[in-house]
């Protein structure tokens, strides 16, 4: 007996749909659980190479979508069963930022994934547990709520739990982000990083109050074809790494949020060496003689648009005591934060200087 036969004979009884299972090379090319019709019935695939057909059976998406994940989770889950997907999963998660931006540019098509049958452009979300469980102990109720979650924020969209982990990908066209934009901002036209940000955070609150569990997010950069799928995965497992300092919901994160962040992490010691003695080229004083707020004063003026009375507001302080700080942060840096090249210049140092890496080694 096989591994699907008890999910998929529990399902035939309960909703009285007459299945027959058969070989053949269009199964070999699609996932488990992946749909599709044949002569206009509908056949499901079970694993590498058989597949179900559903006789004078039509059920809704929302059935069919359920039917799937069953059958996935149903699938046996082990290093030396699990599905390519999963494998370049792990894969990406064990790699440091360096080697994920190099990955970033890679075009590879994941086998036994069916993607070609996606709607592009589209973007992947990674789903994880705040505070998964350890292997083997997986608490999978979230899990079994996600489909209703996902259709009723996003829509029927593809998504597949990712071998031993409690992580789940979620793939999603962008004509379909569009429409939860439109019903979120009532403006197609803001649809950008903004919505993406906001979608994650529609999908974190309908998770913690529908499946009582607390995840954080990451989305992908946008996918045009199949062999960006790779690519995609590690665009969100390196936006895991960036969250940015204009968002503040931390369970969220956008791949494009944070370049300067990445810039900043990424540079070698000997970069970030030279900016710091360039930087220092128009001081009048050492770094450690600056403000002890200055990093706050910069952020706070650079998300007000360079705007001093938005920024001395955020700050709850007073727009001429906000002044005053910005004026002896100029005489003693050389760079003037009402300037967007040097407020950006200050900006960077900052970011550089929160790294206990490049401290130790300044």
């Amino acid at each position: 007996m096989s591994w699907w036969t008890e999910p998929l004979t529990r399902w035939a009884a309960a909703l009285n749909m007459p299945f027959v299972t058969e070989q053949g090379e269009v199964a070999s090319r699609l996932s488990t659980g992946a749909w599709w019709q044949q002569e206009d019935t509908w056949c499901m695939q079970l694993d590498a190479f058989t597949y179900a057909r559903f006789p004078n059976w039509s059920g809704t998406d929302e059935l069919r979508d359920a039917l799937a994940w069953t059958i996935r989770q149903a699938r046996p889950v082990g290093k030396g069963t699990q599905d390519m997907l999963s494998l370049k999963y792990e894969e990406l998660c064990q790699l440091d930022m360096a080697n994920l931006a190099i990955r970033i540019q890679a075009g590879e098509v994941i086998s036994g994934l069916a993607a070609d049958r996606w709607i592009y452009p589209g973007h992947l979300f990674i789903i994880q547990q705040q505070h998964p469980p350890r292997v083997g102990e997986g608490n999978s109720y979230w899990q079994q709520e996600l489909p209703d979650v996902l259709s009723a924020t996003i829509g029927a969209v593809w998504f597949s739990r990712l071998g031993e982990t409690e992580d789940v990908l979620v793939y999603a066209s962008r004509s379909q982000l569009e429409e939860v934009s439109l019903e979120l901002s009532d403006d197609a036209s803001e649809y950008g990083l903004l919505s993406l940000l906001e979608v994650g955070q529609l999908l974190t609150s309908a998770l913690a109050e529908e499946a009582l569990t607390n995840v954080r997010i990451a989305v992908s950069k946008q996918i045009t074809a199949a062999k960006e799928i790779y690519a995609g995965m590690a665009s969100a497992i390196l936006a895991f790494h960036l969250p940015s300092s204009h968002n503040r919901d931390t369970n969220v994160h956008v791949f494009g949020q944070a370049p300067l962040q990445l810039l900043a992490q990424l540079a070698t010691v000997e970069a970030r060496t030279a900016f710091f003695q360039m930087l220092m080229e128009r001081a009048t004083a050492p770094m450690d003689a600056w403000p002890e707020d200055w990093m706050e004063t910069v952020q706070a003026v650079l998300a007000a648009n360079l705007n001093i009375s938005e920024a001395a507001r955020h700050l709850y302080v007073h727009r001429n005591t906000l002044l005053h700080k910005v004026e002896r942060l100029r005489q003693l840096t050389g760079h003037d934060v009402r300037l967007s090249g040097d407020a950006v210049i200050l900006y960077l140092a900052s970011l550089i200087m929160r790294q206990p890496a490049l401290n130790s080694k300044s």
